[in-house]
């Protein structure tokens, strides 16, 4: 069984997982060449990610005394053994996201319920920052498009989980709008009416041309099959979700 397979940004090598009487063993593979094992003898904690330029891979490892946890990079070519950039990780840890510019690595701490804390890895020297957001439940997290803040999914800040963002430069936190993605391990589509896929819009238009005015006191069913957009609609009426076009308009706003 393949649980899971993970592509780059670009380039067209696979990334893809296989469970075995030994656990779950990672392997590289591409169009004109033959798969290879990430990591050889070396247990794989969590999902490795790819680097912005799909040349390079990390992934979370046990340190060489197997005390602690580690963050390693190798060559998606198989070249060479992986390297130890971030380590001494105590704790509960999980590797996120990988910067465009790739120096840093994003991580999460999960020191308990509800009490997990977001870190910058640096590649060069292992130093770990951690990000100015209080402890909370966070979900997931990605490097935003341009590298300039930090999406993450959680209920920072109040009692629901919401998509939020963190500005790098200024340390302010600011509200995207609400999860509802079933998938606890991707973070949702950006804000908008296009649908977002492996970090770039599909093109799909989860909303196309909806015109309709609702009078006061007026009930009104929306009906429609699984997927259809019901949800989506109702969230752009209710001002949790802004369309890329057009206009919603209440009498109180």
């Amino acid at each position: 069984p393949v649980p899971w397979a993970l592509a780059p940004r670009v380039g067209t090598r696979l990334l893809y997982a296989q469970r075995s009487t030994r656990g779950t063993e990672w392997y590289v593979t591409g169009r004109h060449a033959a798969a290879h094992a990430l990591v050889s003898g070396q247990p794989v904690i969590g999902r490795p990610v790819w680097s912005a330029q799909g040349r390079r891979i990390a992934f979370l490892g046990a340190t060489p005394d197997g005390d602690r946890e580690a963050v390693y990079v190798t060559d998606a070519t198989g070249a060479g053994l992986a390297r130890l950039v971030v380590g001494g990780l105590a704790g509960r840890w999980r590797l996120l996201d990988w910067s465009h510019s790739g120096r840093q690595v994003l991580l999460k701490d999960d020191a308990g319920p509800g009490d997990a804390s977001l870190y910058l890895g640096r590649i060069a020297d292992g130093e770990l920052q951690r990000l100015p957001i209080p402890a909370a439940r966070i979900r997931s997290a990605r490097f935003a498009p341009g590298g300039a803040a930090i999406d993450f999914v959680s209920n920072q800040g109040g009692p629901y989980e919401r998509l939020l963002q963190l500005d790098e430069a200024s340390g302010r936190v600011r509200v995207l709008g609400l999860d509802p993605i079933a998938d606890h391990d991707e973070l949702m589509p950006r804000i908008g009416v296009m649908l977002q896929e492996g970090g770039a819009w599909s093109g799909v238009r989860a909303l196309d041309g909806v015109d309709l005015r609702i009078g006061a006191g007026e009930r009104v069913a929306i009906v429609g099959q699984n997927g259809s957009g019901k949800t989506r609609l109702v969230r752009h009426l209710n001002g949790l979700r802004g369309p890329t076009e057009g206009r919603v308009l209440g009498d109180d706003s």
